[in-house]
């Protein structure tokens, strides 16, 4: 048997690819059991989030667990398996593993270090496991990697010192309006994302903040929870926010866009930040009537060369243990796999472990 992983390669697919391939929490269940169906596939687990689509799989034989993950790809996106080929990253056996650690760890992200993924991984593998779709191998697997990236983030400060996609889009809406006192804001959608956002936002001084969620109770009870300066707004009236606030952030799992601008709008916006993939605002004009339009791909990339956390945390890594640098930087020292076990009449990983030698 053997572990390999088939994704989405979130730094180099541009976001109109990267947003064709996004399971719903809805389709998870449904994905994870079809998936489970295919030939040569033992043990499964689908992680996908905003930024990346992955899937895990234990397999009889690498060659045909490749294409049945491949095609179960494309025939669920409705894609031909040849352009899949361009598009897919693939990993067998130690690189499989490696590359789940460093997921997990915060290492792949767009925003090194940042601690949402560890909740992602987490709850992709309990979606997996709630489905029957994960085995002894992976139950060990991910058991490890959770553990392991849980002592990573609280012995080093790198998830203290990263910026989430929330904060990152906060940072891009206060540095445009210049000042938050006095100015409103609209955030869309309450998943994960949306949910931080709103959080954070209501403690930055923000004169009125209006929540919109597809399911209209769940935005009373954020708004009642979280004070006097935050509303709910009934959904079906989201075309209209663009009148009534000065900044506006975006953070559904819709597939198909929410808003849609066809020319120039005499609007009091002043800022949209689009958090969603796939995306959430629809552009036919260059010329909207607000200044920025932001993806969250550029955002991130950006906040990550040019915000003073991240130069800070490069700076402060130099004073971390070598050991830890070595993990950082990718060293060959990284070891995954330790020893193996025999099973029946097959070999399969007894123990994995992560080791910073």
């Amino acid at each position: 048997m053997f572990i390999i992983y088939v994704g989405i390669d979130v730094k180099s697919v541009p976001i109109d690819i990267r947003e064709k391939f996004v399971f719903t929490k809805e389709e998870l269940a449904e994905a994870n059991s079809k998936l489970n169906q295919e030939k040569s596939i033992l043990e499964n687990v689908i992680l996908s989030t905003c930024n990346r689509t992955e899937i895990y799989a234990v397999v009889d034989q690498v060659h045909t667990g490749r294409y049945y993950l491949k095609r179960f790809l494309s025939r669920w996106f409705n894609m031909p398996l040849e352009q899949i080929d361009g598009w897919v990253n693939i990993g067998v056996k130690e690189n499989a593993v490696k590359h789940l650690f460093e997921v997990a760890v915060g290492l792949d992200s767009l925003i090194m270090g940042e601690p949402q993924i560890l909740g992602q991984v987490k709850q992709a593998f309990f979606n997996a496991e709630d489905n029957g779709t994960t085995g002894v191998i992976f139950k060990h697997l991910f058991q490890q990697v959770i553990s392991f990236a849980k002592r990573m983030h609280t012995k080093y400060p790198t998830s203290e010192l990263s910026l989430t996609s929330h904060q990152a889009g906060l940072h891009q809406i206060k540095t445009h309006l210049g000042s938050v006192k006095g100015k409103t804001l609209a955030v869309v959608g309450l998943g994960d994302v949306g949910s931080h956002l709103l959080k954070n936002a209501s403690t930055m001084g923000f004169k009125h903040i209006y929540t919109l969620n597809r399911t209209d109770s769940k935005a009373i009870a954020a708004a009642d929870h979280l004070g006097e300066n935050v509303s709910a707004i009934r959904y079906q009236e989201l075309p209209e926010m663009v009148n009534r606030v000065d900044a506006m952030a975006t953070a559904t799992a819709s597939k198909t866009p929410i808003l849609k601008f066809d020319s120039k709008i005499d609007a009091p916006i002043k800022i949209l930040v689009d958090l969603g993939v796939p995306r959430n605002v629809q552009l036919k004009s260059r010329e909207v009537g607000f200044d920025y339009f932001i993806l969250m791909t550029f955002m991130r990339f950006w906040m990550t060369i040019m915000s003073c956390e991240t130069k800070c945390w490069l700076r402060r890594l130099w004073k971390f243990p070598k050991k830890f640098r070595t993990f950082i930087f990718g060293k060959k020292n990284f070891t995954l796999f330790q020893s193996f076990g025999i099973y029946g009449n097959r070999r399969w990983p007894s123990k994995v472990t992560c080791m910073i030698a």
